[in-house]
Formats: C-alpha cells, sequence, structure tokens
C-alpha cells in the first residue's frame, strides 16, 4: 500500500519480504545461466538506468526505496521507466542489497529485458557502412575491463563488438555498470569464434588489428583502416596465439622501458580513438 504521505503516482506497491516472487527472481539474474533463460538483466544505480530509458529498453521492474520513489527531482525518470513497461517498487535497503552484484549496492536496481541483437544485423550494417570499426573479445573475464572497454567504443562510434566462447558477457551486472549504458546502444553478439569471425567480417574488407605489448609496429605509424576488427585479449594473457597469427596488423603502444604494460581498458581506448571512424584522416 501506498502511504499517502507520497503525492505522485508512484511507487505502485511495496515490497517487504525477501520471499517476495519479483525479489527472488532479480536475485537469480546475477547468475548467467537465468539471464540467458530469461532474457532478463539488472541494471543498477541511476546513470545505468537512464542509459537504458534513453535506449528504449523494455523494463520489468525498478527497485527503489520510498524516498526515491517520492522525490519530484525523481518523477520523470519513474514516468520514463513506466512507460516502458516497468512497474516501481519501493523496497527496503536489506533487499536491494540482496538483489545486489555490487560491494556498495545503489539506491536503484532495475530488471529490463536484454537488447535483442543478432550476428545477421551485425553483419549487415558491417555491409553498408564504408567506415566502420568493430571489437572482438578474445576470453576477457573481467566485467569491469569488458565494460569499459564497451564504454571506449561506444563513445569513439565503433559499429559494434562480437565475444569469443569463454568471454564474459556484456550484460553481466558489472559489464552494465562499467559501460555506463553502453552496452544498451552498441549492437554486440557473444559465442563468435575466431574462425567465423573471420569467415564473416574479412571477405567485407576487414583488417584484423591485434595489439601486443611489444610486438608489433607503433600504433601512431599505421594509417587506420576504413574496416577494422580490433582483436582484444585477456588483461593478462592478452591474446592466443592463433588470433595474434590471424592479424593483418599488429601494433603495440610506445611506453617506457620499465612500464610493463597497459591496463587491457586503457589500451582498449587508444586503440578505439586511433582508428575509429568518428575521427576521419583528412
Amino acid at each position: 500500500m501506498v502511504d499517502r504521505e507520497c503525492q505522485g503516482r508512484f511507487p505502485e506497491a511495496e515490497i517487504r519480504s525477501f520471499q517476495n516472487r519479483r525479489v527472488t527472481e532479480a536475485r537469480k539474474l546475477a547468475m548467467k545461466k537465468h539471464r540467458r533463460r530469461t532474457g532478463l538483466v539488472l541494471v543498477e544505480g541511476v546513470r545505468a538506468v537512464e542509459a537504458a530509458c534513453k535506449a528504449s529498453t523494455a523494463f520489468d521492474t525498478l527497485f527503489c526505496s520510498r524516498d526515491f520513489a517520492c522525490c519530484s527531482s525523481n518523477q520523470r525518470l519513474l514516468q520514463s521507466v513506466s512507460r516502458l513497461g516497468g512497474r516501481i517498487v519501493s523496497t527496503t535497503p536489506g533487499i536491494i542489497e540482496s538483489i545486489s552484484t555490487l560491494a556498495s549496492p545503489q539506491e536503484v536496481i532495475a530488471v529490463v529485458s536484454r537488447p535483442d541483437f543478432s550476428i545477421e544485423g551485425l553483419t549487415k550494417r558491417a555491409a553498408r557502412e564504408d567506415r566502420s570499426v568493430l571489437v572482438w573479445f578474445d576470453r576477457v573475464s573481467d566485467p569491469t575491463n569488458l565494460g569499459a572497454i564497451l564504454r571506449s567504443a561506444h563513445c569513439l562510434g565503433a559499429s559494434g563488438y562480437l565475444s569469443a566462447p569463454g568471454t564474459v558477457g556484456a550484460f553481466n551486472p558489472r559489464a552494465v555498470r562499467a559501460s555506463a549504458g553502453a552496452a544498451f546502444f552498441l549492437p554486440g553478439v557473444e559465442e563468435i569464434s575466431l574462425a567465423r569471425a573471420v569467415a564473416l567480417f574479412r571477405p567485407e574488407g576487414y583488417k584484423f588489428v591485434a595489439a601486443s605489448p611489444r610486438s608489433g609496429v607503433p600504433l601512431q605509424s599505421i594509417s587506420p583502416p576504413e574496416r577494422a576488427l580490433i582483436m582484444v585479449g585477456e588483461e593478462a594473457d592478452g591474446l592466443s596465439l592463433c588470433a595474434e597469427e590471424s592479424a593483418d596488423i599488429q601494433v603495440h603502444i610506445p611506453m617506457v622501458d620499465e612500464a610493463e604494460s597497459l591496463n587491457v581498458a586503457a589500451a582498449s581506448a587508444l586503440l578505439l580513438y586511433h582508428v575509429t571512424p568518428l575521427w576521419p584522416p583528412e
């Protein structure tokens, strides 16, 4: 029941039980198998929820505190969520914490439908673009790194991404948060092997670009290909040998001698800045 002191139309319901169906189903979405089964994902934090709204993502439920739901400054966001099908539910900090996947739970958590991206749609988009950059993830296991790279890719005008088997999902809750919502805008397809990526995109004129800590040519010495597929490996181990050997271009980012390497997210951002079509060569 909604308290009469709350003057707006929200919240639409209140939940105080940890055993409530919406709560138990939301809690399961921390696990990949349940995200796959339901097609639903968790979105944590106001900024990520705002991004999902901008992408016109279908909402199921938004959990928040009663104070958040009743605050006049939050009504526009809640109205957007409601228009997209979401039910606004007020609940306790303990229940929000039980759903959250973060060390410091946010004040809002939403359950939304995962965007329906397909490999057919991505290949058609690639075929019609004169200048295009795709990112292929090779067994990247850290969701924060993957999300940060998606954020850079979206900001810098990449066309989409693919990920090999063994790569963390782009809709892992931590990846969604690290992407600042970019996962809802940047088309991507998972479980795409290197062989399939080569078969799909090399005939479309894509050059496969692999980053290496020390080998290859300096990044600034290459002319950005009109179509590039950037290959991104795991933080610790880098790209597989097979991926390195499949590259058309191997590059490195010059560093001072005593430095070991850049973080994979930082290195990817530099590589994307150099090759993405947002800043075409003069």
